[in-house]
């Protein structure tokens, strides 16, 4: 235990204030960095956000216009059919789609394809299918990948090939889009 009034009590009694008073500027200035919002400090970061928001409006749109084609198609076709037309027409198309099942396996649903380019200039291309990432030659749902271009992507089964087309490409955080996207809207 140090006396109090020696030189040595009072050496680290400074060093302790200095010590809470560091501690406060550090908590002052980590409050003022937590409370500004870090998308003023990148741009990169408000591009991202802006893209983000179109995909979301777009797909909110997309939605809408699914909900209001499928209730006019459900009014007009109730509209159109008796009843017991209306049963029967049901229990028929649960029966074909059963049947239809049976026939032929459906296809995988193609989310996207990524193209990857190598450190030697070669690039390959991965499919995006049913939640998974696909290379050529690996299989999915009975289905084995024969060939994957930026077009689309080349499937066979039981020596038949089919051939599923890339999606549409709604927004792209490429950084030659960024800019006109952002400039357009």
């Amino acid at each position: 235990m140090i006396q109090i009034g020696t030189r040595r009590r009072l050496i680290v009694d400074g060093f302790i204030i200095m010590a809470i008073i560091a501690a406060v500027i550090n908590i002052y200035l980590l409050m003022d960095l937590i409370g500004s919002p870090i998308a003023q400090k990148s741009e990169a970061f408000m591009a991202a956000g802006s893209k983000w928001q179109q995909y979301k409006d777009m797909q909110d749109q997309t939605l809408e216009d699914l909900t209001k084609s499928a209730e006019a198609i459900a009014a007009i076709s109730n509209m159109c059919k008796p009843k017991a037309e209306k049963a029967k027409s049901t229990a028929i198309a649960q029966d074909n789609a059963a049947i239809e099942g049976q026939k032929t396996d459906r296809m995988p649903h193609l989310t996207g394809i990524l193209q990857v380019s190598g450190t030697d200039g070669s690039s390959r291309f991965i499919a995006l299918m049913e939640g998974k990432r696909l290379h050529k030659n690996e299989k999915i749902m009975n289905f084995t990948i024969k060939n994957i271009t930026a077009k689309g992507v080349y499937l066979s089964q039981n020596g038949q090939e089919k051939f599923i087309p890339a999606p549409e490409v709604y927004f792209s955080l490429g950084a030659e889009q960024v800019s006109a996207g952002a400039e357009s809207r």
